[in-house]
């Protein structure tokens, strides 16, 4: 329960910045962003975080048994960062945070899809050229870019 403690402890501390509305492809998200500066990281480690909060509802059509349904899902997300404000909106901390998550998802992706050991990824990680000759296009393998071992 301690963790529910904290949770809520946060929540209650964090003032709704925006809300809006995204669509994405045939999906839509409904979002709401709360953003709060100077939170202590931890008790043992005080230095000062920005928490970002997000509710989103996913919004899509699904086909069932040959109709179209709406179905919705809901998700919560917490980034703590000490990116500024002033520099780094909420909906940019967002943003960054799901792109961080796919490339994460992809990656595992990658190594259970293509047997890669996790000590091989390692090694293809630990070489990998900087971020401006990755691909540009954010649905491509980045491993696919990287210069192969001679």
């Amino acid at each position: 329960m301690v963790r529910s403690t904290r949770k809520r402890d946060v929540a209650e501390l964090l003032t709704q910045d925006t809300s809006f509305t995204e669509p994405q492809d045939h999906k839509t998200y409904r979002v709401q962003l709360w953003d709060t500066e100077g939170l202590p990281f931890t008790g043992d480690n005080p230095e000062p975080v920005r928490v970002v909060r997000s509710e989103e509802v996913l919004e899509r059509n699904r086909f069932r048994e040959g109709k179209r349904i709406s179905h919705s899902t809901a998700h919560e997300w917490l980034w703590i960062t000490t990116l500024p404000q002033a520099a780094f909106p909420a909906t940019t901390i967002r943003q960054l945070g799901h792109r961080r998550w796919k490339q994460e998802n992809n990656g595992w992706r990658i190594c259970a899809n293509t047997g890669l050991s996790s000590m091989d990824f390692c090694m293809l990680v630990s070489t990998a050229p900087n971020a401006a000759t990755l691909p540009a296009n954010e649905n491509q393998s980045p491993i696919a870019a990287w210069p192969q071992s001679p």
